[in-house]
């Protein structure tokens, strides 16, 4: 089956997506010494020498930029900026639209690669161009809901601590 490209979607107006906060959660990273390729849940996702590599909630791992990386997220203490080690992610708004109906894809990070999303995962949109893909089980551990589309009450009900 053919994933569906949602590179053009739009969840600004989407009735069904949510909004979400991240979670300041600390998170391990290291920074690449040379270029190459990550396995990423969804898909291996090449990066550059000084990108980094972060090391999520559930041992799965991600390469982003190092001007992406800095604008997203903040050192631990004890942590030198740019240096390898503890950071969490600041709490940065998106939109995000779990998808239920089948395999889906978009492109991610600089070189505009394609990742593959399962029936369940989410489409995270960061800004009108960025997007990317995350499992269920990460989403509920590393975002928190604040407001939804019609369906947000039913999948985030108020005994699962999410706000409204």
């Amino acid at each position: 089956m053919t994933p569906l490209d949602l590179n053009a979607a739009d969840l600004r107006s989407d009735p069904e997506a949510v909004i979400a906060v991240s979670r300041p959660i600390p998170l391990e990273v290291r920074f690449a010494t040379e270029a190459g390729t990550v396995a990423t849940l969804e898909g291996p996702v090449e990066h550059d020498a000084g990108s980094a590599i972060v090391r999520g909630v559930r041992g799965e791992h991600w390469p982003l930029d190092a001007d992406r990386f800095a604008t997203l997220y903040e050192p631990m203490p004890g942590t030198t900026p740019g240096q390898d080690g503890s950071y969490r992610k600041k709490r940065v708004r998106v939109y995000a639209k779990r998808i239920l109906t089948g395999p889906f894809s978009v492109r991610v990070g600089a070189k505009r690669q394609s990742i593959t999303g399962r029936p369940g995962d989410w489409i995270i949109q960061y800004s009108p161009i960025k997007r990317s893909i995350i499992s269920d089980e990460v989403f509920r551990v590393s975002y928190e809901v604040i407001a939804g589309g019609r369906a947000a009450k039913a999948k985030y009900p108020a005994s699962a601590g999410v706000s409204r």
